[in-house]
């Protein structure tokens, strides 16, 4: 019997004068991810707004050498919740955005699962910490 090793994982909560609606636009403008993701171009192929079963990708490039991570919206509940699924060959895991008025503003609860094809899940989780940080570092600015 074959035994189940979880994902590597993270939550981030961030809180933001934004309005639910105003929150959830800025989250999921591609062009803001550009902005705020070192080295990385996000996009659609067709350029038309986030929708279940919609497709886009984030390449990340450094001069010649550059990967795809793409993903699906399985999921799209706006102002609410989003579920994006990586399916790319290299990045894998699911995102699960939710997110909720608080006080005068709102707040954005982003859990990821997170790995890479080839690396074992609990090599993954080694990298727990930077990329929490990292992916709260970057909801700031997108949301900033």
């Amino acid at each position: 019997m074959k035994s189940f090793t979880p994902r590597a994982s993270f939550e981030v909560t961030l809180d933001s004068r934004l309005t639910p609606t105003e929150l959830w636009d800025r989250l999921w403008d591609l062009d803001r991810h550009t902005a705020a993701v070192p080295l990385t171009r996000v996009g659609s192929s067709d350029g038309s707004p986030l929708r279940e079963g919609h497709r886009f990708v984030a390449r990340t490039q450094l001069g010649p050498v550059w990967f795809d991570d793409r993903m699906v919206v399985e999921t799209w509940q706006p102002p609410l919740v989003a579920v994006v699924e990586k399916t790319g060959p290299i990045l894998t895991g699911t995102i699960r955005a939710r997110v909720e008025a608080a006080g005068l503003g709102s707040r954005l609860h982003w859990e990821q699962e997170f790995g890479a094809r080839g690396i074992p899940n609990a090599l993954a989780a080694l990298a727990r910490g930077p990329v929490a940080s990292g992916y709260a570092r970057v909801l700031q600015r997108i949301l900033g």
